[in-house]
């Protein structure tokens, strides 16, 4: 969640040892470097940190370790449109303010939560914002009611915390959407498929539109929640999954999520990865750099024995 701000998982793999294809064992990110940076070389970390398996197998990893910050303080604001959302993530940016995490809940994760864990009392609104701010106290306590002044610009539901005990009862609602979603449809399972898109940030609140447009366009609750800081979205389709009508559905519901995010400028995966689900995209999402992956692929695996079948479509 705090991508935002520091940057995903692969910031911190500051090198990898990797046994190869071959069986050859070489180390990336300088031999014996301790350093935090390096501009030496091709960056092979990156590439086996995105390579998903299928050019060898990492077996030690070099991390970055970061001080935690020692205060943290959290506005949460409930919008009565989506649209409002978007525009008041994008005028905390605009007023150089960023926090270290900006999460998103949508109407039907709203019910769920309230469902599952009645004594949240969520306002029902079509999304609730929360901004986290970290640093040192003065700077968070400056922080906090700025970012509030702008959430009230677009809603009058608006509530901050300083102390981390508040700070934690306000964050429990995100701690439990994922096990809560399936609450908003009795005997329904929520479903991993179209869960993982990352769109530009102006793009968010048109995209989650749309994703209920598409629930009501199959006849299927649809929760979405996410990191709309950087636009990584989780779309979750709540089924009956022992009801083949509704697992063709989902299908349907998933291939035109993954479309809707390429075709606003965004990725079929933020954070999870393509593995076997996403392989029909790739061409469409990379174009001609797919053949160069192909080739590095075919350099380093000729045989083709690591991680076959994902990430890259056969050619």
């Amino acid at each position: 969640m705090r991508a935002l701000k520091y940057g995903a998982t692969g910031v911190y793999v500051l090198g990898l040892q990797v046994v190869l294809p071959s069986g050859e064992v070489i180390q990336t990110g300088s031999i014996n470097s301790r350093a935090i940076q390096s501009s030496s070389g091709l960056d092979l970390t990156k590439l086996y940190v995105g390579s998903e398996g299928i050019l060898g197998i990492m077996t030690e990893l070099r991390l970055r370790v970061m001080p935690v910050p020692e205060h943290k303080g959290l506005v949460v604001a409930g919008f009565d449109r989506l649209e409002d959302a978007g525009l008041a993530t994008l005028d905390v940016f605009r007023a150089c303010i960023l926090p270290s995490a900006i999460e998103i809940l949508d109407g039907p994760c709203t019910r769920a939560l309230n469902l599952y864990r009645p004594s949240l009392k969520l306002p029902e609104v079509e999304a609730i914002l929360l901004f986290e701010l970290d640093g040192n106290k003065p700077s968070v306590e400056c922080d906090i009611p700025r970012v509030a002044e702008i959430a009230r610009r677009f809603t009058d539901k608006v509530v901050t915390a300083t102390e981390p005990k508040e700070v934690a009862t306000l964050w429990e609602a995100r701690s439990v959407v994922g096990v809560a979603s399936a609450m908003v449809k009795p005997g329904a399972t929520r479903v991993y498929a179209g869960e993982d898109i990352c769109v530009p940030i102006v793009k968010v609140p048109e995209v989650l539109r749309a994703v209920q447009d598409l629930g009501r366009k199959y006849d299927t609750v649809m929760v979405t929640y996410g990191h709309i800081g950087n636009g990584n979205m989780h779309t979750a389709p709540i089924a009956d999954i022992s009801d083949p009508d509704q697992v063709q559905r989902i299908f349907k519901i998933a291939d035109e999520i993954h479309q809707l995010a390429l075709r606003v400028g965004g990725t079929v995966t933020g954070e999870h990865g393509v593995g076997l689900t996403r392989l029909q995209y790739m061409r469409q999402e990379h174009g001609a750099a797919l053949d160069a992956m192909w080739a590095i692929k075919r350099a380093l695996d000729p045989q083709g024995i690591m991680n076959p079948g994902k990430l890259l479509p056969n050619e």
